[in-house]
């Protein structure tokens, strides 16, 4: 689990309008103002994008994975100067959702042995491919889109529709659910902060609140 980085010593703040100022916003927390949107609709829904061959969130990531290089090294730069909240906020929201990617292949792992037993009657020339759909099952059940096999026809979701409704109000749902709330939770402070820090820099620094679009006209011969 991610752990609060040590206190670096704090560096000396920049002047008004400097191009480092306007790195951490460029590079670091305008685009975690569009990114941390999407991530938090994902964890609200109830699709965490997982996936059981990566092991991973693919949608839903820690913060700094949404910047280039160059932002994440703004980003630090930025907690090492302001010496704010927001790198605690970004601790706790990695935290989060470490703890949400352990429970969601906890989940996974769990509801393939269930439905493997269950997809048991299932059997003859076809089982290989009755373990895939499992699979799948697994997978759709930690995402929270198990509807779109129900509704598309899936003959093994159909079959197996007792034990998929049972599984989806057992204690290993709820255990999830519990994660995934604390990631919202997580994410919502962040995106919070993050926000209320370019208000501060931008008020301090005397620039503008949202990135300079310049136009061009196009002319006509």
């Amino acid at each position: 689990m991610p752990t609060t980085r040590p206190r670096t010593a704090k560096r000396p703040r920049p002047e008004k309008g400097s191009l480092r100022v306007q790195g951490w916003l460029h590079s670091a927390l305008w685009p975690l103002q569009e990114a941390l949107p999407r991530a938090l609709h994902h964890l609200e829904e109830g699709n965490l994008t997982w996936r059981a061959g990566t092991g991973r969130m693919e949608g839903v990531r820690e913060a700094p994975a949404y910047l280039t290089a160059a932002g994440r090294a703004n980003l630090q730069d930025l907690i090492a100067v302001e010496d704010g909240a927001l790198g605690q906020r970004l601790a706790e929201q990695a935290a989060a959702l470490a703890e949400l990617q352990r429970a969601a292949g906890a989940a996974h792992a769990a509801w393939i042995q269930a439905l493997r037993a269950a997809s048991g009657r299932f059997g003859g020339s076809g089982r290989r491919a009755v373990e895939e759909q499992v699979d799948a099952l697994a997978e759709a059940l930690v995402n929270g889109v198990m509807e779109i096999h129900i509704a598309g026809g899936d003959a093994l979701a159909a079959g197996l529709r007792q034990e998929l409704d049972a599984l989806r109000r057992g204690p290993v749902r709820a255990a999830l659910d519990a994660a995934r709330a604390a990631a919202v939770a997580a994410t919502r402070a962040l995106q919070t902060e993050v926000a209320d820090e370019q208000r501060r820099l931008c008020d301090r620094y005397d620039l503008p609140p949202a990135p300079v679009v310049v136009h061009t006209l196009q002319t006509h011969h």
